[in-house]
């Protein structure tokens, strides 16, 4: 705003120096504070927004002075951040979809700014960009909504913003609008950043009666920023709606921001009341694509003994069947939030009388349908839930608004425990429409050995796993057909999970953070005042009884408050610390 006002006030015939100068002089304070290396952001899109801002700047006020070094500055730590913040093959490294968008929207106008101001943008930058595109394309629908996972808002977002093209020569075009268009692949694995994105239908794009999207997460650290606690969670987007979400993007400062990043925000397993800040582990165990099924093997472990495992398997066109295992000790309840869009009305059907599961019919707004079934190990229990606080489920945050929506609490005992949710959005009485009757699970003897049994319109499906191979048997009345499809091992992604974190650190050591510590000082001054008065009162009595002790005494407690003084500097109330991960 101040170089816009800049732009016109300096051609007005009624122009005043003395104002001028005021402008110049509040340039100049901006760009001292966006170069100050206490306050760089170098964790988030606040960094890049900084160094877009010295770029910016040099641009609206080229006469300030050191144009040059402010300018370098920006482009070094814009290198700096590019080697962690977004990855190799353009995933923005701030786990939300939304900040996919908002990353590659500050690289547009900074890619625009470097080339008015002559230089070149390196081709590693553009190549990571251009990739973002892509990655953004797989994960944006027809309606221009984005997987509401991470801080991500449940209505249409960022994705419509303008991007640039880069020649060889580094030089970037004018910004133009994006066009939206169907994603360039069907199935998109990124086992480092944590991102499984499986689209069925594409050939009918942008019609969205045939089309569906199932987005499974298990982002990690770093960057931290926009973290939510929702490893393994399953976000599914369906001829148009959302039938499984997250909360989404829960507005900063508002009630409730704290419990909408942590577990139950999202369909993820985990422990009644764990701590999302826990230490965990989540990694791809294997995955399979044809045209008729694609599955998706993953697990988490942590904190401590606990071991999550969750395997999403998608019966093409609209049958998800999704199987959950956890190995866990006897004393903290397993528990899974399923959140439903709030566009959905849910009717559980009180034929079911089994405890241990539940099936609700699903309605969107337009009059589309889908079936949700639950069930899991003896013990389990489901239970409603729309705009509760206590406890936290049934939200979803559209245009930065809570919105009270469906939820279901799937609660189940302390220690082992297994569930599968089944969801078909297949129009009812089609052929392969799920008939809504209770799954039949047998021969769990471990996560990778199992048999479900579902009953079809048609005749019964069933799903089997042996070790790596999961079969699939359509009965119908034309026969049956049956599907083998052999799992691939995960990758192993250690190193490029390593190649960002060591990228990070290095950022981290060379620019150490504010730390707020005002709460911690206020209390160790009050303490250290405590003994103060008792050491006077003490040094006091001294000097009466033993004068001679008292002038050695008063140095040594001096040369005490001295290591105190460096103890509490250096251990307990540092202001300024290198940001680590746990």
């Amino acid at each position: 705003m101040l170089g816009e006002f800049w732009r016109i006030y300096r051609q007005r015939s009624d122009f005043r120096p003395a104002v001028g100068r005021a402008v110049l002089e509040q340039a100049a304070r901006y760009r001292s504070l966006l170069s100050d290396p206490g306050h760089f952001t170098f964790a988030t899109n606040h960094g890049l927004m900084e160094n877009l801002g010295l770029l910016q700047l040099e641009l609206a006020f080229p006469t300030l002075p050191n144009g040059a070094h402010y300018r370098q500055l920006a482009l070094d730590r814009l290198d700096l951040q590019l080697s962690f913040l977004i990855d190799e093959a353009g995933v923005v490294r701030e786990n939300s979809a939304g900040y996919q968008a908002y990353g590659l929207r500050m690289l547009s106008m900074i890619f625009r700014c470097m080339t008015l101001l002559g230089e070149p943008v390196p081709a590693t930058w553009y190549q990571k960009y251009v990739s973002g595109l892509a990655f953004l394309g797989r994960l944006e629908r027809p309606d221009g909504t984005l997987p509401a996972f991470g801080d991500t808002d449940g209505a249409a977002g960022d994705s419509a913003f303008r991007v640039t093209d880069v020649d060889a020569n580094g030089a970037s075009g004018p910004l133009h609008a994006r066009a939206s268009r169907r994603p360039d692949r069907e199935l998109s694995v990124h086992p480092a950043a944590g991102y499984w994105i499986d689209w069925d239908g594409t050939e009918s794009w942008p019609d969205p009666a045939g089309l569906s999207q199932t987005v499974v997460t298990w982002t990690r650290p770093p960057a931290p920023s926009h973290k939510h606690a929702d490893e393994l969670s399953v976000i599914l987007w369906s001829k148009g709606t959302s039938w499984l979400t997250s909360v989404g993007y829960w507005p900063y400062g508002e009630p409730g921001r704290a419990e909408a990043e942590s577990w139950a925000a999202a369909n993820a397993l985990h422990l009644a009341n764990e701590d999302p800040t826990g230490l965990r582990t989540p990694n791809l165990l294997s995955s399979g694509w044809t045209p008729e099924i694609s599955v998706l093997d993953l697990e988490r472990r942590g904190p401590g003994a606990y071991t999550a495992r969750r395997q999403v398997m998608h019966l093409k066109p609209d049958l998800w069947v999704i199987l959950d295992h956890v190995a866990a000790d006897a004393t903290e309840t397993n528990e899974t939030v399923w959140t439903l869009a709030p566009e959905v009305t849910a009717w559980r059907d009180a034929t079911w009388r089994d405890a241990s599961s539940a099936s609700y019919l699903l309605e969107a707004r337009d009059g589309t349908t889908a079936r949700l079934t639950l069930l899991g190990s003896p013990g389990t229990v489901a239970r409603d839930h729309r705009g509760s606080r206590s406890p936290f489920a049934g939200w979803h945050v559209v245009r930065a608004v809570p919105e009270p929506a469906p939820a279901i609490t799937v609660e189940q005992p302390a220690g082992d425990a297994w569930a599968v949710a089944v969801l078909s959005t297949a129009s009812p009485g089609s052929p392969l429409s799920y008939a809504g009757g209770e799954p039949q699970v047998t021969g769990l003897s471990s996560a990778d050995a199992w048999t479900i049994r579902l009953p079809m319109a048609s005749g019964h499906l069933t799903l089997t796993r042996a070790v790596a191979e999961v079969t699939v048997e359509r009965a119908g009345g034309a026969g049956n057909a049956t599907t083998h499809l052999t799992l691939d091992e995960g990758p192993d992604a250690s190193a490029a999970v390593s190649s960002v974190r060591v990228a990070f650190e290095r950022v981290a050591t060379a620019y150490p953070q504010f730390q707020e510590r005002s709460p911690a000082r206020v209390k160790v001054s009050l303490i250290l005042l405590g003994v103060v008065l008792v050491q006077e009162v003490v040094l006091l009595g001294v000097r009466r009884i033993r004068p001679r002790f008292h002038a050695p005494l008063r140095l040594v407690s001096l040369l005490c408050w001295i290591g105190v003084g460096v103890s509490l500097h250096v251990l307990l109330l540092r202001s300024w610390e290198v940001m680590a991960l746990s």
